[in-house]
């Protein structure tokens, strides 16, 4: 009997970490990644932006866009090509859903962490930031 209960405790703590992010959301990051990968920096903050605060906080004024492109341009050549992303940890409470991703490069990985907030029928990244702090995420 206490087997059983074991098992079944077992099998609800695996179940309820497993990491889900919603499909709309999904998209976002997943063009994002495709577009850093491929060297198009400015068109993926644009884009993940587009519709959102961040749009205007970051494109509103040209000094600040490039400052934020050049961050992201210098990723690549502190720790080289990226190869890869995956999830590492997401949170949410109500309509506000955090995703925290590590991005590969050749050298080192990097943390990226998208906030994004669903309102009544779109997404919006509401909170963006990226660094090297990977190991922050490891418990």
């Amino acid at each position: 009997m206490i087997y059983r209960i074991m098992i079944a405790v077992l099998i609800l703590c695996v179940a309820s970490s497993a990491q889900t992010i919603h499909p709309e959301a999904q998209k976002k990051v997943e063009k994002f990644y495709n577009q850093v990968k491929s060297g198009e920096y400015r068109t993926a903050l644009e884009d993940i932006t587009k519709g959102g605060p961040l749009y205007t906080k970051i494109f509103g004024d040209e000094a600040t866009a490039i400052s934020f492109v050049k961050k992201l341009e210098s990723l690549q050549d502190y720790y080289g090509s990226v190869f890869g992303y995956e999830m590492a940890k997401d949170n949410a409470l109500g309509r506000i859903f955090k995703y925290t991703y590590f991005f590969y490069h050749e050298k080192y990985a990097t943390r990226f962490i998208f906030t994004f907030y669903m309102a009544e029928d779109e997404w919006t990244l509401i909170y963006f930031e990226f660094d090297d702090s990977i190991l922050l995420e490891i418990n």
